[in-house]
Order: C-alpha cells, then sequence, then structure tokens
C-alpha cells in the first residue's frame, strides 16, 4: 500500500521536533528550511546556524524519526542558513533557550 503525504502532514509531523537545547521547535527556529517530493522521495532540507553544529546529528536523526512512517524514501540535506535566518534563530535562541 502506497501512503501520499502532503507537505503539511510532514511539516506537521516535523513540527513536534523541538531543538534540544531551545525550548523550541525546529521549524519555529527556521532549521526546516524546506519540504519538498521529488519523484518518489520526500527531500528535507534543514538550515543549520553555522556550519559546524554539533548536534547536526542529533537534529537529523530526530526529524527522520518524527516521519518514520512514511514509505517513500526521505532524503535529508542541510545547508548554512543565510545571514537574516540566522539573526531570525539567533533572536529566537536568546528568547527560548533552557535556563537550568
Amino acid at each position: 500500500m502506497t501512503h501520499h503525504f502532503s507537505e503539511a502532514y510532514i511539516r506537521s509531523e516535523v513540527g513536534h521536533v523541538m531543538h534540544p537545547c531551545i525550548n523550541c521547535s525546529l521549524v519555529k527556529l527556521g532549521i526546516v528550511k524546506r519540504i519538498e517530493f521529488e519523484q518518489e522521495a520526500v527531500k528535507i532540507t534543514l538550515a543549520m546556524p553555522f556550519a559546524d553544529v554539533t548536534i547536526k546529528d542529533y537534529q537529523l536523526e530526530s526529524v527522520r524519526e518524527s516521519i518514520e512512517e512514511v514509505e517513500p524514501p526521505v532524503d535529508i540535506q542541510t545547508v548554512v542558513m543565510t545571514k537574516p535566518e540566522l539573526r531570525t534563530f539567533l533572536s529566537l535562541e536568546k528568547q527560548y533557550t533552557k535556563h537550568e
């Protein structure tokens, strides 16, 4: 049985993935940049604030796990945020950082 998932469905499921250090979802932080369907695959582009983000693998796996029931292959790519995206991210980071 083939399932047909919409971008809205994928975005909703990924929208539940929280940043491990910031009390905010990856979608709201602008890390989930794009969700596309190419042929038989779902392609998700994640925008990282910096090229060498130490929790990148954790974030990739968290996104993949959030949509594990999707039958088409899931291809997750990463890019570095643009300067305007980074400004927004840093502002949200400051607002939502978990304080211990």
